[in-house]
């Protein structure tokens, strides 16, 4: 009997599978129309929302979009024709458990579930595949999509600091940048160890993350 192992990735990323790479696109209701998915909750919207709306996915400080992953940000909020990403995610994993429930056990042997960017739960700094991060470059801080810059200005209110609603951490380099370039991953004025590196850290986009994990 033939047996299969399963891989459900919630992002985009490249298997490889003996020396031929596989691209693996992100799940469809975030980027490809919605399609049936949609269609069978009796929404008409065939608009590809992925397109229509950029900032579903991380951004880097230059306004570039990382569309391999949705932002944290979007788990709770209705985008997607009134539903969150946590409740599409729930609905395909219902969805394919009812579907293949007479398979698992005796041909689905195994089902790895990928938590983050290649399949790991990590913040996505890195977007190596369209050549924009090289190793050992750093990576830029993915936090300025529409939702994680609001939820920087209300952390900013809470903690009395109007001057930092509007900007995330500044002098962090460049993906390619080495960290003893970086004044931010330093000791001086503006570091990670200031008043505004540890209100940044702390709040976002690593406790993102974190939150993430638990849903």
């Amino acid at each position: 009997m033939t047996r299969d192992n399963i891989n459900v990735s919630s992002v985009s990323c490249s298997a490889t599978c003996y020396g031929t790479v596989f691209p693996i696109s992100i799940l469809e209701f975030s980027f490809d129309g919605l399609k049936k998915f949609i269609n069978a909750k009796g929404c008409e919207r065939k608009t590809i929302i992925g397109d229509q709306n950029k900032h579903i996915y991380y951004w880097d400080q230059n306004g570039f979009s990382n569309d391999d992953y949705l932002t944290l940000r979007v788990d709770h909020v209705p985008l997607f024709c009134g539903r969150t990403a946590l409740h599409c995610y729930e609905d395909f994993m219902s969805s394919f458990a009812k579907k293949f429930e007479f398979l698992i056990g005796t041909v689905i042997e195994e089902i790895s579930v990928g938590l983050g960017p290649s399949g790991v739960l990590k913040y996505p700094a890195h977007p190596f595949g369209d050549g924009r991060c090289k190793f050992p470059g750093i990576g830029e801080f993915q936090c300025y999509d529409k939702y994680m810059m609001d939820d920087l200005k209300m952390a900013a209110r809470k903690e009395g600091k109007p001057q930092w609603e509007e900007k995330g951490p500044q002098k962090t380099g460049c993906y390619n940048s080495l960290p003893s370039e970086v004044p931010f991953f330093g000791e001086g004025e503006g570091s990670f160890l200031s008043d505004y590196g540890c209100f940044f850290l702390c709040r976002q986009p690593f406790q993102q993350v974190i939150k993430n994990r638990k849903c």
